[in-house]
């Protein structure tokens, strides 16, 4: 198992931003950005499809208040491994 198929299974193969199955592109997204520091540790990525990744008004990159909250943005002081 790649370490991408234990991302994908943690959802059980679904978006979690909106719940739809997983399309076989996904994006991988960094819940802490790597400009602020974030790695590509598995507690920091989560799978996403396209468009709640960055590719609709409604997703993850477009609505960044919603995402903190939810946790799939985490602040740049913050532990990734300590937000759930």
């Amino acid at each position: 198992m790649t370490d991408r198929d234990a991302l994908v299974g943690r959802h059980d193969g679904h978006c979690p931003w909106c719940g739809h199955p997983l399309p076989v592109l996904y994006a991988v997204h960094h819940r802490q950005l790597r400009s602020q520091g974030g790695d590509d540790s598995p507690a920091n990525l989560v799978c996403l499809c396209h468009s709640c990744h960055n590719g609709s008004t409604q997703a993850v990159h477009h609505q960044p208040s919603i995402a903190y909250e939810r946790g799939f943005l985490v602040h740049s002081w913050d532990d990734p491994t300590e937000i759930p």
